[in-house]
């Protein structure tokens, strides 16, 4: 099994708040970049519309995705996914486009 957040594979977070002070709801993506393939793993925990926002939590919750993915836990494979990543020096860069298509397809935009 794959060790996670190890330096040499380190997991990388971006936090997603509503816009405005006083909504509820938020998402977490945790970020497993695999250099060696040009690719990245990514896990979204979303937080429910009346749920507060909160950072650990949505750390816990998409880690825990990856580690389960990664031993081959098939239940959670609709919230983990791949994605090609060109450039590792612009990684988040494109896992933000990647989320704002899979929205846009989704019509969630």
């Amino acid at each position: 099994m794959t060790q996670l957040n190890t330096k040499s594979n380190p997991i990388e977070y971006m936090h997603f708040r509503p816009i405005f002070r006083g909504e509820s709801g938020g998402a977490t993506v945790a970020i497993m970049p695999r250099a060696s393939s040009g690719t990245a793993l990514i896990s979204v925990a979303r937080c429910g519309p009346m749920d507060n926002f909160n950072k650990k939590i949505g750390r816990d919750v998409a880690t825990g995705r990856l580690n389960a993915y990664l031993a081959g836990r098939q239940s959670v494979a609709g919230h983990v996914r791949e994605i090609a990543v060109p450039d590792m020096l612009k990684l988040k860069e494109t896992v933000a486009m990647a989320l704002v298509d899979e929205m846009a397809d989704n019509d969630l935009a």
